[in-house]
């Protein structure tokens, strides 16, 4: 399986290139676990030959990447690395997500 820390790397990273173009001073924060979640998928197929199976297919139709994105986006939530804000009903887009200064400073980057 492919190592832990690069899931938590991952999803730093992918909000650190979010804030460096200044996405979120300029318009509402973009930062979705749908967003996430597929940056996590284009940055993790590097890894499909050498760690194979966790692009398999489970019992339940997703990719064990999937589960184990999850642990890491829970693990930071954890860990106050990043935070949350959940929208109004009218949002269809669902939580959005904020890199914290605990988060900027982690090890993970």
């Amino acid at each position: 399986m492919i190592p832990f820390e690069i899931y938590l790397s991952t999803i730093v990273s992918a909000c650190l290139y979010m804030e460096s173009f200044g996405f979120t001073n300029h318009c509402t924060n973009v930062i979705t676990k749908d967003w996430l979640r597929r940056q996590v998928a284009l940055k993790l197929g590097i890894y499909s030959v050498e760690y194979a199976s966790d692009f398999e297919l489970t019992k339940n139709g997703r990719f064990r990447w999937e589960y184990r994105f999850e642990s890491a986006l829970l693990t930071l939530l954890n860990t106050k690395c990043i935070c949350q804000e959940k929208p109004d009903d009218k949002d269809w887009q669902g939580n959005r997500y904020y890199l914290t200064d605990i988060g900027r400073g982690s090890v993970w980057v």
